[in-house]
């Protein structure tokens, strides 16, 4: 059985040179909280990062925690992904249901904390 499946997945396509996703990362460790006891999943890719400024993003934004993944892929690896999703702006949310289909591909940002939580929850009872 796939590590994930019952579970909804909130997935971060981020880099740490871009302002506008460190700032909502700031945002998440309440969302992370208020999640820990759900079956939702925060997982996120960096993108074009090198491996120290990412660990230390994870750890500036407390960003662990068993509900919590990180890749930081091989730069091919991370284009892959990137075109498979059609990804040209970041950061970029994409949430995905218990059953592993992608539901959001324009998910809401951590900014939007309320409609974010109602929208997992909403994954979450479907």
């Amino acid at each position: 059985m796939p590590p994930y499946k019952g579970k909804v997945i909130y997935v971060d396509i981020w880099g740490t040179w871009c302002s506008p996703c460190k700032r909502e990362m700031q945002l998440v460790a309440s969302i992370k909280d208020e999640m820990q006891n759900k079956d939702v999943i925060f997982m996120y890719f960096a993108s074009n990062s090198p491996e120290a400024t990412w660990k230390n993003c994870i750890k500036e934004f407390r960003l662990t925690g068993p509900n919590i993944v990180h890749y930081n892929l091989p730069q091919k690896q991370q284009q892959m992904l990137e075109q498979k999703f059609s990804i040209n702006s970041f950061p970029t949310y994409i949430l995905i249901d218990k059953d592993g289909n992608v539901t959001d591909m324009k998910a809401l940002s951590p900014s939007r904390k309320a409609e974010l939580i109602n929208r997992c929850n909403e994954l979450l009872t479907k």
